[in-house]
């Protein structure tokens, strides 16, 4: 019996009609039962992709490629980047697979939401991860847990990667966890990462191998017109209460001390549905319908607070390039976030009383606003790439590590 085999016959019944699905056999009943039609889809795909001999030749022009990758959440920048990677490699002509981990969903559901929420995924193969992956020139995996994934089926793989994308250890206290996470970047995968502050942070630490894509900006939508909203003082907020390097409390403190000091203020929340009340009049957006709808949110506003207490997220220069002026944490290496210059960006005090003085002296002063914004744009928009240059720079990463070894076919 093949490993597949053994496999899934963990999972298969065979106590009723039988019949044969490549050579394993399946239930009439299990067939039927919701468990085993997510099952046999994969193991629908998996008869191709085990059907490859890892010591094939590998040919550059169209490589075998696995992502493994968590579960999409609607909204998020960095599921946007990995399925913006997937779409660019596919269109040059790779063969790409995406195995999907911690969820129970069918491939055809999780594929549907992620082509409605990201981008158009049809010609693509889903594949819920089960323990196995089949035999790929390239796998990549995308978040902490997905690199254990790889790591276990490392000798079916010819050039293990790792889309890294924040210092993922950081989500957790101090902990197992924490170590766990911590632990995947000594596993000895080439790491791509988003932005150089993660690639700088890897190579120092933990002597990884890295190269960096800059984050990517939709100049299409992303840019500058005439302002929308001319009639108040408004400061827009990225509040996460579930995700906690953004801060959300301190800033919500430091609004608080804000609005008392300045009634005038007009304050907006938005990025998150789980921001459901604040103790002080304010807007609660939540997450935007349309990504137009954010950026005229951004072309409205006078101040938009972003927290980056690692790496950060693709906000901050989305406002920036529609010409909003940013407020960020002043804590160790922020500069470097914003092209070492605090003429791009407000870095200010993370103590709520000190930083609630600073937003106000921020907010009342036109002419700071306009050059702060002014100066950010300009950086933001010589600096920041476009989507199709993201991707470029993740397969050139990818053809340059593999073309450092042998036995490659033209």
């Amino acid at each position: 019996m093949s490993l597949l085999e053994k496999f899934f016959s963990t999972k298969l019944s065979n106590n009723h009609k039988i019949i044969k699905i490549f050579g394993i056999k399946i239930s009439k009943k299990v067939q039927n039962s919701d468990t085993s039609k997510k099952t046999l889809q994969n193991l629908q795909y998996l008869k191709e992709v085990f059907a490859r001999h890892k010591n094939s030749d590998i040919n550059i022009s169209s490589l075998n490629i696995a992502f493994i990758v968590p579960p999409p959440i609607k909204g998020s920048g960095g599921h946007r980047n990995i399925y913006r990677a997937v779409k660019y490699l596919k269109e040059q002509g790779h063969k790409i697979t995406v195995y999907y981990t911690d969820l129970l969903e069918p491939a055809d559901i999780v594929k549907q939401n992620i082509s409605s929420w990201f981008y158009d995924m049809t010609d693509i193969p889903f594949i819920c991860y089960e323990g196995l992956l089949g035999y790929h020139d390239v796998a990549i995996a995308t978040w902490w847990e997905t690199a254990y994934c790889l790591k276990n089926n490392i000798e079916k793989i010819n050039y293990p990667f790792y889309f890294v994308q924040d210092f993922e250890p950081s989500f957790s206290p101090m902990s197992t966890q924490y170590i766990m996470a911590e632990n995947t970047y000594r596993l000895g995968f080439f790491h791509i990462c988003s932005g150089p502050w993660c690639k700088n942070f890897l190579i120092k630490k933990y002597n990884a191998q890295a190269e960096y894509f800059q984050f990517p900006v939709d100049k299409s939508i992303y840019y500058v017109k005439e302002k929308i909203n001319t009639n108040s003082k408004r400061i827009i907020f990225f509040a996460k209460p579930e995700m906690p390097r953004r801060c959300y409390e301190i800033g919500i403190q430091a609004l608080e001390i804000l609005k008392k000091k300045d009634p005038n203020v007009e304050i907006i929340l938005f990025g998150s549905n789980k921001a459901k009340f604040v103790p002080f009049e304010a807007e609660l957006k939540g997450l935007l319908p349309t990504l137009d709808d954010l950026a005229n949110l951004y072309r409205s506003a006078d101040l938009g607070i972003v927290f980056s207490t690692t790496n950060p997220s693709l906000v901050p220069y989305e406002m920036m390039h529609c010409g909003l002026p940013v407020v960020d944490l002043d804590m160790e290496g922020a500069e470097s976030k914003y092209g070492d210059s605090r003429d791009n960006v407000f870095l200010v005090n993370p103590l709520p009383e000190k930083m609630a003085e600073e937003l106000y002296n921020i907010i009342n002063n036109p002419d700071l606003l306009k050059r702060v914004g002014t100066n950010g744009r300009l950086w933001a928009e010589q600096e920041f790439d476009s989507e199709d240059k993201m991707g470029q720079v993740v397969e050139s990463t990818i053809l340059k590590v593999l073309n450092n070894k042998e036995n490659l076919k033209q």
